[in-house]
């Protein structure tokens, strides 16, 4: 008989024949057994063990001893053994913390462990509440992430609590930063109604743990400092002068990314108004981390927040109205924001106006006059906020159409482009106003400013004849994006300069030393051009197909393939070609874009109806689920695959989804 097999019987015939003794021999000889034995019989050993309940209490000794090493499985079972004698074991617990201070031990192991600990009297060992303290790390983007204390301390919060207080003063940093964060999250309030867990505590712990984080606020370590203000404003909300100047210094020194701000939102109103206070900040950083905090208070912060829309500070009134704003909940307090529009600080009318545009422009009638007097202030940024906000508004924005008519006669390039915009979405009859803007800004060389007016010629249609000659001048500039976007603009203007527009981007597929993955993103703007151009633009069906054929395991190789074949079907049989070879059952490795694709091309997917037969029998799932999804986008035209859809349903093979296409085909 094989080692194998005499393990197998052994496991069976062991447990049997111990069985059968009585209680004190079965006791013994698995006692015997779990010191001596070989491991299928430590093993039976154990489950006997366990069978004997509470008989089996003068094995504690063994019991102890066999944790100490053997398969994770099994030392965690002996410690669910041992939690089953409850303080009748409590000469395992140092072994047992000797468990839990292994490096890299088994995670089933290491809750059992600190479980059977608990049970046998020591919930709050320092080891043990050490090891659980929750930690935080740097994740992608230098991101904090924080990991949730395990439910160990939550559920013993009484005796480890006082521990976790005390590990605030721990030698090692590490320790007094995990034990800040861990008693942040245990003493975390539920919402900014209900108190914190630790006013379920005897008051002596209560105090203790409040002293201790008051103390902790002086820590060397400014992460420890900022989660045990967290900390002590969940506990203690009277503190939260004392401690909102602690994680403002966090944020500041950008060791934070203001996870800890959560204690000062479920502090309620009492919060919002001192941190409102707190939005006169000049560190922009800082000052956008209290909006946001600003925005996440609950409904109980309201009133709080309308008082402070009265308050001395303009950039303090400013904030909430951003808040507010940020927030989606500026319609409870409506009034209040709508008289802000007359408020005599010009950052502060913008915020409001912004606000009323942004929840319901159609009753934003009102914040035009502000918006259009603000297009003419000194400070840049706000003329650019107001500008932006009154093309949202668009035909709403009409009242403001003298203002604007001004606004784009004169002042910097920026300006007069916003200008013309908001003048275009308010009124397009209004298009001799606007396209000699348009058609200056395309003469410089500011890329982004230039690439917005072109794409405002574009939209302005025919009425921009005069752009034509400017756009043209674009074919010979180095960016390729001005290029695309002119030749596009070109032909929206001028239908008849289609040519133009297409030999154009015809030329830009050709360019030498251009084209692959490296020219991706503009490979795939000129396709997208060409596309909106629709058949007019076939001549670059032969351009597509070379490109797509240049390097065809590319992203953008099936969009090229698949705008050839919308551009011009009867000329595009080589990008048909490349979409049949990936239907095809014996391709090595189907491309799944490519395939996706295939489904994109609907009713011009016909050609491939004879692969798309074939691919019904794909042993692939994306080939067989192109097929499906392809045949059901053709329909009633799709009847030639009905028998083989059939043939699939009576062999009950994909029989859901084939049932499924075979109704689309032949529903009239």
């Amino acid at each position: 008989m094989n080692r194998l097999a005499i393990l197998v019987t052994l496991a069976v015939v062991v447990p049997s024949a111990l069985a059968q003794r009585p209680a004190n021999e079965r006791l013994g000889e698995a006692v015997r057994l779990l010191r001596d034995g070989t491991e299928a019989e430590q093993n039976a050993a154990v489950k006997q063990l366990k069978d004997l309940s509470e008989h089996a209490a003068p094995a504690i000794p063994a019991l102890v001893e066999s944790i100490k090493d053997g398969p994770p499985a099994r030392r965690a079972e002996i410690a669910r053994i041992l939690a089953s004698f409850g303080l009748n074991a409590k000469e395992a617990i140092p072994t047992l913390v000797s468990v839990v201070c292994e490096p890299r031990s088994d995670q089933v192991l290491f809750q059992e462990a600190i479980n059977t600990i608990a049970a046998l009297g020591e919930p709050g060992n320092r080891e043990v509440v050490r090891r659980c303290l929750s930690t935080e790390n740097h994740g992608r983007g230098g991101r904090y992430v924080t990991t949730l204390h395990p439910n160990y301390l939550g559920q013993h919060l009484a005796a480890t609590i006082p521990v976790i207080a005390e590990l605030l003063v721990d030698s090692d940093a590490g320790t007094r930063q995990r034990a800040a964060l861990s008693l942040a999250l245990l003493l975390a309030r539920p919402t900014s109604t209900q108190p914190s867990p630790l006013l379920k505590l005897p008051a002596a712990t209560r105090e203790r743990t409040i002293q201790a984080l008051q103390m902790a606020l002086d820590d060397l370590d400014a992460r420890t400092r900022s989660w045990a203000a967290a900390a002590l404003i969940d506990a203690d909300p009277t503190t939260l002068p004392q401690a909102l100047p602690i994680l403002l210094s966090s944020i500041r020194s950008r060791n934070s990314q203001g996870n800890e701000l959560g204690a000062l939102v479920r502090s309620g109103a009492a919060g919002a108004r001192l941190v409102a206070d707190y939005l006169d900040e000049p560190n922009p950083d800082i000052r956008q981390a209290l909006i946001g905090c600003l925005t996440s208070f609950g409904e109980d912060a309201l009133p709080a927040l309308a008082d402070c829309l009265h308050h001395v500070n303009p950039r303090v009134r400013e904030g909430v109205l951003r808040s507010l704003h940020n927030s989606g909940r500026m319609e409870k307090l409506r009034a209040h924001v709508t008289a802000r529009l007359a408020d005599p600080d010009g950052a502060v009318r913008l915020a409001a106006a912004v606000a009323l545009v942004a929840k319901d422009p159609k009753r934003a009638g009102s914040t035009v006059p502000v918006l259009a007097a603000l297009a003419f202030d000194v400070n840049s940024a706000r003329r650019w906020e107001a500008l932006v906000t009154l093309w949202t508004l668009g035909p709403m924005a009409r009242p403001a159409i003298p203002d604007l008519l001004r606004r784009v006669g004169s002042g910097d390039g920026n300006t007069r482009l916003l200008a013309a915009e908001a003048l275009a979405m308010a009124d397009r009859f209004l298009w001799q106003s606007y396209v000699p803007v348009y058609i200056t800004i395309v003469k410089t060389d500011d890329g982004g400013l230039r690439m917005r007016a072109i794409n405002g010629l574009r939209d302005t249609g025919p009425n921009a004849q005069a752009a034509l000659p400017v756009l043209r001048d674009c074919f010979g500039v180095k960016d390729p994006f001005v290029r695309v976007a002119a030749a596009e603009a070109l032909f929206r203007i001028e239908p008849k300069a289609v040519d133009e527009s297409v030999a154009c981007l015809i030329a830009m597929l050709r360019e030498p030393n251009v084209g692959g993955r490296q020219y991706c993103r503009q490979w795939r703007v000129i396709s997208r051009a060409l596309d909106k151009m629709g058949s007019a633009a076939k001549a670059a069906v032969p351009a597509l197909i070379e490109a797509a054929q240049s390097d065809p395991d590319a992203s953008f190789a099936p969009d090229m393939a698949a705008v050839a074949i919308r551009l011009d079907a009867d000329r595009a049989g080589a990008a048909y070609g490349m979409f049949r070879s990936h239907l095809n059952p014996g391709h090595p490795d189907p491309d799944d874009l490519w395939l996706s694709k295939i489904v994109d091309l609907k009713k011009l997917a016909l050609p491939l109806m004879p692969e798309l037969i074939v691919a019904l029998g794909a042993k692939n799932a994306v080939q067989l689920e192109a097929a499906f999804d392809t045949l059901a986008g053709l329909g009633p035209d799709a009847r030639d695959a009905i028998p083989t859809l059939q043939a699939m349903v009576n062999a009950k093979k994909h029989e859901a989804r084939a049932n499924e296409v075979l109704q689309v085909i032949q529903k009239k």
